[in-house]
């Protein structure tokens, strides 16, 4: 008998789970080595449809940034790139027609076309069609943030990075330094510096430089931003590949590449401790937009 990839088990925990619900095991065990089908069983899923392992590539290509789908395009001719234009959402394809300077297709493409396209393009992202889809994830603390807004995560990272922005200000006397990094924050994060400023980081990395700092306001911002997302790069530590895979491709390329590379693959004290930071802020940023 072949042996079972981790996704035909799931599957097959989905589908006897569901159509089999109080002889699950049983009905494993008349067809496989018991030792398999006791694994099977065990894999801890929750109530899933089992539909849900069969998504469309338009749909999987409608939760994907653009950025990881434009990096596809150059497995294909240039004389397909509007028709995979086309196939794709108006934002997504709006972004990537100017990032890479594509004309747009101005004719109708069939259906069968449409979905054809969107195979072969879904086919060119790396682990788009063997990662577990969403449902099948564990709930675990940062599970959210593969459905919160992503404007939310994008405001989360900059209030992260204030934790760093926060230690590094207890040991600034200088007025006008200090003077310019306010003038960087606006009213909302001046809020949070001055809560942080008052809390101990529990969390202890490496010292945000401002040694060669000029002044420049979009450069202090975008420090603190790329601190933000090395915090939750960290605080991910021990997260299954899937969920990994979707958040980092909810979000461009650039980011996820920064989240991926501080991520590791067992929990640590520290994950748990900026865990506790992520879900702070998350939460905060959630109940401030739904006011």
């Amino acid at each position: 008998m072949a042996t079972l990839t981790p996704r035909s088990q799931i599957l097959l925990k989905v589908l006897v789970d569901h159509y089999h619900s109080e002889a699950a095991g049983e009905v494993m065990a008349k067809s496989l080595p018991v030792e398999t089908a006791q694994a099977i069983v065990n894999i801890p899923i929750f109530d899933a449809d089992p539909k849900s392992l069969f998504i469309s590539a338009s749909d999987a290509l409608a939760k994907i940034h653009y950025s990881w789908i434009s990096d596809a395009f150059q497995y294909f001719d240039k004389s397909m790139h509007p028709l995979l234009l086309a196939v794709l959402s108006k934002s997504q394809g709006k972004s990537i027609e100017q990032l890479l300077g594509i004309n747009t297709f101005d004719k109708e493409l069939s259906t069968q076309m449409q979905k054809f396209l969107q195979m072969q393009l879904i086919g060119k992202i790396a682990g788009a069609k063997t990662v577990l889809p969403q449902d099948f994830l564990n709930p675990r603390p940062l599970t959210p943030l593969l459905s919160v807004d992503k404007n939310i995560i994008l405001e989360m990272f900059d209030i992260l990075g204030l934790y760093d922005l926060a230690s590094k200000v207890k040991l600034i006397i200088d007025k006008k330094t200090l003077s310019n990094i306010y003038a960087c924050l606006t009213p909302v994060k001046r809020k949070f510096l001055d809560l942080f400023l008052r809390q101990v980081d529990k969390v202890q990395l490496s010292e945000l430089d401002l040694t060669d700092w000029s002044g420049d306001q979009n450069i202090l911002r975008k420090m603190i931003h790329r601190r933000g997302i090395l915090r939750l790069g960290k605080a991910l530590a021990g997260y299954p590949p899937d969920f990994m895979w979707h958040l980092t491709h909810r979000l461009d390329t650039g980011r996820g590449s920064i989240i991926n590379r501080h991520y590791e693959d067992s929990e640590t004290d520290l994950s748990r401790k900026l865990t506790e930071q992520v879900v702070f802020i998350m939460n905060t940023l959630t109940k401030k937009n739904e006011q």
